[in-house]
């Protein structure tokens, strides 16, 4: 489940391969940084969610069932890690 999530995210993020193309770039910008706790992530999933359309229920209803309380403090260097080079990537 968690790595479905991690996937899930990323996937979400860099689908598209210019900045032209995916307005979830904005990740990219210096002012918004990953969240440090899963509450933090979550909130922002749940944004990210309600912008699915036909699937924002489901999405959202995915992330709230999730708990990765314990372990997103270790994912959380990861994440910073793949952010960045997917960002130096994709939205260049």
């Amino acid at each position: 489940m968690k790595l479905f999530l991690t996937i899930l995210l990323l996937a979400a993020l860099f689908s598209t391969a210019s900045s032209a193309g995916n307005p979830l770039c904005l990740i990219c910008q210096s002012g918004l940084d990953i969240p440090t706790n899963w509450l933090g992530a979550q909130t922002l999933l749940r944004h990210g969610c309600s912008k699915l359309g036909p699937i924002s229920e489901p999405c959202m209803g995915l992330v709230t069932a999730a708990d990765l309380n314990d372990s997103y403090p270790a994912m959380y260097p990861h994440l910073v890690t793949i952010k960045r080079v997917a960002c130096d990537k994709y939205c260049v």
